[in-house]
């Protein structure tokens, strides 16, 4: 066995026209071969390391900036400084060309400022990349929605169900299916939706509308008294 600080001895096979090149350098740097080989392999292990410890820091630093470009961009999206949002979020893509967030920040802002089919491309642009990302489904299901599209926008709605946003997912497609007088499939989604988060409100009141629209009064009154009972725990537990 080795003992600690002992040279290592390293075999390597070389071609003749390799061995006769480093040869002949040795000789002009007046080495001996074996140990130009040495010193040449160690300065470039050094080389080496010094771009990988650069690009490490490199990468860091993109990172860092593409974090920043992403607070801010989100920061002018919810004050409604729109265009400078757009603009941190194409900066951001410059950095990384596949960020998901900045694909969907940039479709919320196109949807937000009515330029819905330029909102549909950039979603479906992150689908492409992110299938298993609800948020590109979501943001596309609300613009199908507002250009009556909605058929396209149930799908899509289902899509963000199977994606991991239950609740969402079935909140949003029995909103649409209220506003189409599907009643049945609007209080089969709000029950689903009911069924993954039974402590929030929303559902239950939005259930109660509908039952109340086709004359199911007492079933309308549970869910109202249900809705009560909901926000008078919230505010409770907002006391403490």
């Amino acid at each position: 066995m080795s003992k600690v600080g002992q040279e290592s001895r390293v075999n390597i096979r070389w071609g003749k026209e390799q061995l006769d090149l480093i040869k002949y350098t040795a000789k002009q740097m007046g080495v001996p071969y074996q140990t130009y080989i040495k010193q040449t392999v160690f300065r470039q292990a050094l080389g080496d390391l010094n771009i990988a410890e650069n690009n490490r820091y490199q990468d860091y630093c993109r990172e860092e900036i593409k974090t920043a470009l992403l607070t801010r961009a989100k920061s002018f999206y919810n004050t409604g400084q729109f265009e400078l949002a757009l603009t941190d979020y194409a900066q951001c893509l410059k950095i990384d060309p596949s960020e998901k967030m900045a694909y969907y920040g940039r479709a919320k802002v196109l949807r937000n400022t009515k330029r819905h089919k330029e909102s549909i491309k950039e979603c479906s642009k992150l689908i492409k990349m992110h299938p298993d990302f609800d948020g590109g489904y979501q943001v596309r299901a609300h613009n199908y929605e507002e250009l009556g599209q909605y058929e396209k926008a149930i799908a899509d709605y289902a899509e963000v169900i199977k994606h991991g946003n239950e609740y969402g997912g079935y909140m949003n497609r029995a909103d649409l299916y209220r506003r189409l007088e599907k009643f049945e499939r609007a209080i089969a989604d709000y029950s689903s939706a009911i069924s993954y988060l039974p402590t929030d409100p929303d559902a239950f009141a939005s259930r109660a509308i509908v039952y109340e629209t086709i004359g199911e009064g007492e079933k309308a009154s549970a869910d109202q008294e249900k809705v009560l009972q909901l926000k008078k725990k919230i505010l409770e537990l907002g006391s403490k």
